[in-house]
């Protein structure tokens, strides 16, 4: 908004010049002599007023010249006026009104012509009335003169004003953030927006609470602590008017998320690992624990379940992951890899006892888990990581693998079916998990005989296994003599 301040100073000619020291005495000297002269000289005058001489106002009035301490300018006290709020200038819009000259003329001092438009609104006599228009003005001082003269005398009047800006700047703020956590502590927050009339000087901002901290500009910076800061902002335009606001910024309290390691059994087996071929062992559960953030939790799983805890029995080498979401949209995620070993030897089970491989039946294992063994063959040859290893682990398992004669003395004959010409390891141990025979051999694709000798062993049983890229067919012999 801007105002004026407007004085007025009306100065009339110093009558002194025209009618001497009389002018002083005027009331306790004036006499006949005077009386004439002042009737001789001045006689009686009547102005006619016509729309011509008073911008289409008719009036007539009779118009006798008044004594010079009768002519005067006043002015109406102002004391401000508004403005466009999107400008920075103004207009004085205002009157003044003279009295006892005869067909006034008015000059305008001091300023440019086309600066001020002066129009009569009003005649009564010898009083007339006149508006006063300028053109937009800037903020700062500024005044005029104001002449106003006849046939017989003048007369001088004065304005001074001042236009003045004394609008606040206008700010919008972004509107209150609530924001996840993030582990690089960066966050976007929309910039302030600022407009004034005359213009900003500056723009400042503190901030407060979780963080503190201070700075220029209406952007205010993307670092910010857990918890609620608020930001506030001081706009100042070019005249020192000031204005503030304030936004709030939460950083919801971080989530975190634990998919604990898992077992399928107390005993024998490793962490996050699956067995096919025995179905103890088959599946395990998997429990995601969230703390932090704010409000309720919910879950999803990759495979679908909305439930904090899953049981998974994975055919291949699989890896689970849950997103978990709290009551302020923030999310976290957390992953676990669930292996899977194929322990089959036939339908029985293959158990690691004492650094060899045993083929058990399935109700022995829980007793030799209990008592330190491991379910699965000795090594890394259990794991399938892959939908391709188990279709071929299956398929090696079925293939036709028989020993002739069996039971027999020592000496015996392997026959096998083989999918593919390739290498494999023929390995026999005994009924305590030693290995009596160990060796490379070639296969060939198709039905294959191989020849093995153990004369030189006990009697009891033995387990032959065929080992080929990671894949072992098993099976019994038995010594007799």
């Amino acid at each position: 908004m801007f105002f004026l301040v407007l004085g007025l100073h009306a100065n009339s000619q110093d009558w002194g010049d025209d009618w001497g020291d009389d002018y002083y005495e005027w009331d306790s000297e004036w006499d006949d002599e005077y009386n004439d002269d002042w009737d001789d000289e001045w006689g009686d005058y009547e102005w006619t007023g016509t729309d011509d001489d008073f911008d289409g106002i008719p009036n007539t009035e009779d118009c006798t010249p008044l004594e010079p301490t009768f002519v005067s300018i006043s002015h109406p006290n102002v004391s401000s006026l508004s403005a466009d709020p999107g400008d920075s200038t103004t207009q004085l819009k205002t009157s003044f009104t003279v009295q006892g000259f005869v067909k006034p003329t008015i000059t305008l001092k001091y300023v440019a012509a086309e600066t001020y438009k002066v129009a009569k609104t009003n005649i009564s006599g010898c009083t007339v009335n006149y508006s006063i228009e300028s053109t937009s003005l800037p903020v700062g001082s500024h005044g005029f003169g104001i002449l106003v003269q006849d046939a017989y005398h003048s007369a001088e009047d004065s304005v001074h004003y001042t236009v003045v800006d004394d609008q606040k700047p206008v700010l919008t703020c972004p509107a209150a953030q609530k924001l996840c956590y993030s582990s690089t502590n960066a966050y976007t927050i929309p910039s302030l927006i600022t407009s004034d009339n005359c213009g900003i000087k500056s723009v400042s901002y503190v901030i407060s609470g979780a963080t503190t901290r201070s700075g220029s500009g209406g952007n205010a910076g993307e670092q910010f602590n857990e918890g609620l800061s608020t930001i506030t902002w001081t706009v100042t335009d070019v005249n020192d008017n000031q204005s503030s606001g304030s936004t709030d910024v939460t950083i919801n309290k971080q989530i975190a998320v634990l998919i604990p390691d898992s077992k399928a059994l107390n005993n024998g087996v490793d962490v996050n690992t699956v067995y096919i071929g025995y179905a103890s062992a088959a599946s395990l559960d998997l429990t995601a624990n969230p703390n932090g953030g704010s409000g309720t939790y919910s879950y999803k799983w990759s495979t679908g379940a909305t439930t904090p805890s899953i049981k998974v029995s994975p055919a291949v080498t699989t890896t689970y992951t849950i997103t978990i979401t709290d009551g302020g949209s923030c999310t976290v995620t957390a992953s676990k890899q669930v292996k899977v070993a194929d322990v089959r030897c036939g339908a029985k089970v293959n158990v690691c006892h004492g650094g060899g491989t045993l083929c058990i039946d399935k109700v022995g294992v829980t007793d030799h888990l209990n008592h330190g063994d491991k379910l699965g063959r000795c090594g890394t040859g259990n794991f399938i990581v892959s939908n391709a290893q188990a279709t071929r682990e299956n398929s090696l398992v079925n293939n036709n693998l028989s020993v002739y004669p069996n039971p027999g003395r020592g000496q015996f004959t392997l026959q096998l079916s083989n999918n593919k010409t390739d290498r494999a390891e023929l390995i026999i141990t005994n009924n305590k998990g030693v290995k009596v025979e160990q060796k490379q051999v070639q296969l060939t694709a198709g039905r294959q005989m191989l020849h093995f000798d153990l004369q030189g062993q006990s009697e009891g049983l033995y387990l032959l296994q065929v080992v080929n890229e990671g894949q072992v067919r098993t099976t019994k012999i038995a010594i007799q003599r």
